[in-house]
């Protein structure tokens, strides 16, 4: 006995032999493959469910990669007699007027579903070219922003080694920085220690400076008697060279003294020479000659051409 099956995926009828192994097959309609459920699991229906026409033109169908069965000469379920000559004939075409009304129905839907595939084409080709058009506004927009992200790229590179050379510099500003905050942590520790060694150097500096004031007083007194002796050497050299000028003045004198003493003497001589003159002279002379004074005693000595000396 046959059996009904259905398919899952476009609900088309089918009609099984009763010894169908289990196992998948295909539908030739909607090319559904699925799986037949074991003939001796499945029950016979109580009653028989009348068919559609559509299903009543059903093929039959079988695993993917088995040949259909061989045609069944009648279709239906059951039929007249092949006896009955005019009950077949009767029954032939009333298959025929059905399989007519079946064909122009499914000839008809065929050419609905075919307009309604043509508009859709239609519409799903005029969408197609404005999906298009807008892909290829998208290209160009995402060539423009391919173009100015490769720009910001760029950008972003050189900000990324401007940045890279700054945190450098940075790294090397923190190890100065850290240098030289040790370096001045070590100073501090020496202005500590130097602070200490000031509080307990301090009497000592108080005292060498009471000692530098007393040793600039005692300079300042150097100093004073330095400028008194060199007064007394200036005063010393004035007084030399003034002992200098006494002594050249002491000698002048000296020399105009003995020039003076001889003057005199020959002063004298010539007084005694005018005195023998005067002796000398005739007694009837009436005017004694005159007597040589000091001026022209003077003059002829310092005159060696008078014609008396």
């Amino acid at each position: 006995m046959e059996r009904v099956i259905s398919c899952p995926g476009c609900g088309v009828l089918g009609k099984l032999p009763a010894d169908f192994p289990a196992g998948q097959i295909a539908c030739p309609q909607c090319k559904t493959v699925f799986a037949v459920p074991d003939a001796t699991a499945a029950e016979p229906p109580s009653d028989p469910v009348p068919l559609r026409a559509e299903e009543r033109f059903a093929v039959w169908v079988g695993g993917p990669d088995e040949q259909p069965p061989a045609p069944v000469a009648a279709v239906g379920v059951g039929g007249p007699s092949q006896e009955d000559a005019a009950a077949h004939l009767d029954w032939l075409r009333g298959e025929t007027h059905q399989f007519n009304q079946y064909v122009s129905t499914r000839l008809s839907t065929l050419d609905s579903r075919r307009q309604e595939l043509a508009s859709l084409e239609s519409r799903l080709e005029s969408e197609f070219t404005t999906r298009e058009q807008e892909l290829n506004r998208l290209r160009a927009s995402l060539a423009a922003r391919a173009g100015a992200l490769s720009d910001r790229d760029m950008a972003a590179d050189q900000r990324e080694a401007a940045f890279a050379e700054t945190l450098a510099g940075l790294k090397s500003r923190e190890e100065a920085v850290a240098a030289r905050e040790a370096k001045l942590a070590s100073t501090q520790l020496k202005i500590v220690e130097l602070e200490r060694r000031e509080k307990q150097l301090w009497p000592a500096v108080e005292s060498l400076e009471r000692r530098k004031a007393e040793a600039e007083h005692q300079l300042a007194r150097l100093a004073e008697l330095d400028r008194r002796q060199a007064e007394l050497e200036r005063e010393s050299q004035a007084l030399a060279r003034r002992e200098t000028e006494l002594d050249e003045l002491e000698q002048d004198l000296r020399r105009e003294l003995e020039q003076r003493e001889r003057e005199i003497e020959e002063r004298g001589r010539m007084l005694e020479l005018r005195e023998k003159q005067v002796r000398s002279v005739a007694p009837g002379s009436l005017t004694p000659p005159p007597v040589p004074t000091s001026s022209d005693l003077s003059h002829r000595i310092d005159d060696p051409t008078d014609p008396d000396d």
